[in-house]
């Protein structure tokens, strides 16, 4: 799991885009997806207190096979690096 904190008005947009993402029932967090390079990320967040956000996992897909290859991401640095790329795409 990995925590970033945001600006408020980051914060604001943030919640107001994963209000708009169907949940499932009794999860307080909502998945969604980025691609990068070819491969598709689906990245599930949760809006913490303070303006935090944090990461609490990540799935990468791999495209160029029937079925996608799906690989659980562990490692802190890309799951840090896939959260700035969220908060830079949507957010910046």
């Amino acid at each position: 799991m990995i925590v970033r904190s945001l600006r408020e008005e980051q914060y604001s947009r943030l919640c107001a885009q994963l209000d708009e993402i169907p949940a499932n029932p009794l999860d307080a967090s909502r998945t969604v997806t980025i691609n990068v390079d070819g491969d598709s990320y689906a990245l599930k967040l949760q809006p913490e207190k303070s303006c935090r956000v944090a990461l609490l996992q990540a799935v990468r897909a791999d495209r160029r096979y029937s079925p996608p290859e799906c690989t659980l991401v562990t490692k802190g640095r890309v799951l840090s690096a896939l959260l700035e790329l969220f908060v830079l795409q949507n957010l910046a």
